[in-house]
């Protein structure tokens, strides 16, 4: 969608949380999967845990604090060391995407508040493996190419 930022900005909150719900229709899926589908369920928990646990001592490692994560698929990071003068998190996460190719989730959409958090982003861990160590290696190499260009 396009438009005025007025108007869109409505339109993009509510997107954000419409994305998290299910439609009814999909509830006898869900119930089939719950039926029939159990070593997927019993299995998922461990797994992401496995994920999360990739992900965030790399991010750590990095520089980035991160807040203890338990029930989600995200690792919630301080970007505060990483911030540019005046930059927010939604910056931050544009700035992170075109130059490294790694896209994060700034918290202050999830905010109605005239002042929400903006330092904080969520790395979202619920990918392939592959694809992990993909995003943690590019953000290795720019944030090691950003501090050695700033060494010089």
């Amino acid at each position: 969608m396009t438009g005025p930022a007025a108007i869109l900005a409505p339109i993009t909150k509510a997107h954000q949380f419409m994305v998290f719900t299910v439609a009814s229709s999909l509830q006898r899926a869900v119930a089939h999967g719950l039926d029939n589908e159990k070593d997927f369920y019993r299995s998922l928990g461990p797994s992401l845990e496995r994920k999360r646990s990739l992900l965030e001592p790399r991010l750590q490692a990095l520089g980035f604090k991160t807040v203890p994560t338990y029930g989600a698929y995200f690792v919630m990071a301080d970007i505060s060391n990483f911030l540019r003068e005046g930059e927010t998190d939604e910056m931050f996460a544009k700035r992170l995407t075109i130059e490294a190719g790694v896209t994060t989730i700034p918290i202050s959409g999830f905010y109605l508040s005239p002042n929400p958090p903006k330092h904080l982003v969520r790395f979202c861990f619920c990918k392939e493996d592959a694809k992990l160590h993909v995003a943690c290696d590019r953000l290795e190499s720019y944030f090691k190419k950003k501090s050695s260009h700033i060494a010089q």
